[in-house]
Order: C-alpha cells, then structure tokens, then sequence
C-alpha cells in the first residue's frame, strides 16, 4: 500500500479504495483469528468459515488491485520516459512490472485455491496451508 502510495505522488485520493479494503480485510483477520482461538471451536464451524472467506477474498481482490496500480503506474512512467529518453532507458520499468505481476500472481492463484477448498471444507486444504503460509511470507520480501 505504501508503495502504491509513493508512486501515486502521495495522492491521499487513489489510496482511499485500497486503503479501506485493507482495513476491511484486517478487521475481518481480527474477527476470524477470535473465533477461530475460540475453546472447543472445530475449525470448520459455520462461523469461522463465514468470516474466513471474506477475508480471504478480501486479501486477494486488495493485493490485485494494488499490484495493478502500481504496475499501472510504472508502465504510465515507462511511457513518460521513453517518450523523453528513448526507449533504451524504459527497461528498468517493464522489470520491475513483471517482478509485481509475478508475485501477485503467486499470491492470487495460491489464495484462490486456497479459498475454494477452505469453502468446500475440503481436507485437501490442510495440503495448501503450509504453501500458502511459505508464499504469504515470501510475498512481502518480493
């Protein structure tokens, strides 16, 4: 979020959006952590698994919709400079696109298969907890 801020030249309004789905989606972890840490709470309960989703979904439709802003952003400057410059000096541009196209889509293919066994209650997705806790670690180093 913070550097979709920064390549947006800090403008408070386009971060309104992802902002507020982000404190949507923390609100939501919050909710789900609770219930989840609730004594005697089996893991598939109705209730868990109705704010479980949400957030998931939440997570996901946030990281797509920042990693397309910035991606946006850099391929708008890609344009600016080679328009300037030439297109010898936009490289750096289209890199740096494909590394965050990359690892959101890592993240977004992970979750979504992640969310549909979690609402299916499938016992496959015991299998895909232990890659999505890897690929939401490693996402944020990216």
């Amino acid at each position: 979020l913070f550097r979709c801020f920064v390549l947006w030249d800090r403008n408070g309004r386009v971060i309104v959006f992802p902002a507020s789905l982000f404190a949507l989606s923390f609100d939501l972890s919050i909710v789900s952590i609770y219930q989840a840490a609730m004594p005697g709470m089996p893991f598939w309960k109705v209730s868990a698994v109705t704010t479980g989703i949400p957030y998931w979904c939440l997570s996901i439709i946030f990281n797509v919709l920042v990693s397309m802003m910035i991606c946006g952003r850099l391929l708008w400057h890609r344009h600016t400079v080679a328009k300037v410059l030439g297109k010898g000096h936009t490289t750096l541009y289209a890199t740096l696109s494909a590394m965050f196209i990359e690892s959101a889509a890592l993240y977004v293919v992970v979750g979504i298969i992640h969310v549909v066994l979690f609402a299916r209650e499938s016992s496959f997705h015991n299998l895909i907890l232990g890659v999505m806790a890897q690929v939401e670690v490693n996402y944020f180093i990216l």
